[in-house]
């Protein structure tokens, strides 16, 4: 009994002196603070989940209707339409997701949702790979752009100098063969006037080129029935072939940049698709 009571003793000493409660006040301060530090940063990773639940399916709809917009420039692209150099494509509101702290995301999604670790995981992952394609896809579809634009440019420089070399054969055609042959010469100058007017449309295809231009003025160059020793009609006849072949390789330009805005087109609807999907998963607590 005596021990017991000093032990009760030397323990109310103890609790009532200055040291312990310093101690005491530290140990519950530390707590506190501990305490304080979890429901605020609990809080912080509720915010973030919100926020980037919200921002993710927000730039799902802005990308949706830039996808209308890019539908729209390949729509031109068939038609063989004049084109702008811009495609209209803004990925802005995704580079602000791509800067989130992917240990916060982890935490949120992985290591505090419900489910399965592995797949939640899984889930995190498949959808960084969707959002990280629809950031950098634009750096590879403006190479292909920039490629097709320069290759319509240097198409159209060979067709303006086709045009001129035409337009001087037939000049000296027309000089040559305006008395004997006026027909022929008055039909060239209308093959002419609508080479440097009508035919100058981006959307004439080579089938039109072909049907309304080249085939007469060959039937023209060759109703001179002598025009394998005629260095002039030879001339027109190699000229006008050499315009059909350049409208030919316009149009093969455009359908192969048709082809590779076919394939973006299809991966971002794709990666559309697998994104909203990974969203609904995510949302489940």
């Amino acid at each position: 009994m005596n021990i017991m009571s000093e032990i009760l003793e030397f323990l109310n000493k103890m609790i009532n002196s200055e040291y312990f409660k310093i101690i005491l006040s530290f140990i519950l301060g530390f707590l506190s603070n501990y305490g304080i530090s979890k429901i605020i940063e609990r809080q912080k990773l509720v915010k973030l989940r919100k926020f980037y639940l919200s921002w993710l399916s927000f730039s799902l709809d802005i990308v949706s209707k830039q996808l209308i917009r890019l539908e729209n420039f390949k729509s031109s692209i068939d038609k063989n339409l004049n084109f702008s150099g811009n495609l209209g494509f803004n990925k802005n509101q995704l580079d602000k997701i791509s800067t989130l702290s992917k240990e916060e995301l982890y935490d949120i999604f992985v290591l505090r949702k419900k489910g399965d670790k592995e797949k939640n995981a899984m889930k995190l992952h498949e959808l960084t790979e969707c959002i990280d394609y629809l950031i950098l896809f634009d750096k590879d579809i403006y190479g292909k752009y920039n490629e097709f634009r320069s290759d319509i440019k240097e198409l159209n420089k060979k067709l303006s100098t086709a045009n001129q070399n035409f337009n001087s054969i037939v000049d000296r055609y027309i000089l040559e063969y305006k008395k004997s042959m006026r027909t022929y010469t008055d039909q060239m100058i209308e093959l002419k006037e609508n080479l440097g007017k009508k035919y100058s449309q981006e959307n004439i295809s080579p089938d039109i080129i072909l049907e309304e231009f080249v085939t007469p003025a060959r039937e023209i160059f060759s109703s001179h029935l002598i025009y394998q020793n005629d260095d002039l009609i030879m001339k027109g006849r190699e000229s006008t072939q050499e315009i059909y072949d350049i409208f030919t390789s316009k149009d093969q330009s455009y359908n192969r940049f048709s082809n590779i805005l076919d394939h973006y087109i299809a991966q971002i609807k794709k990666t559309i698709a697998s994104i909203e999907e990974k969203i609904k998963f995510l949302r489940i607590s």
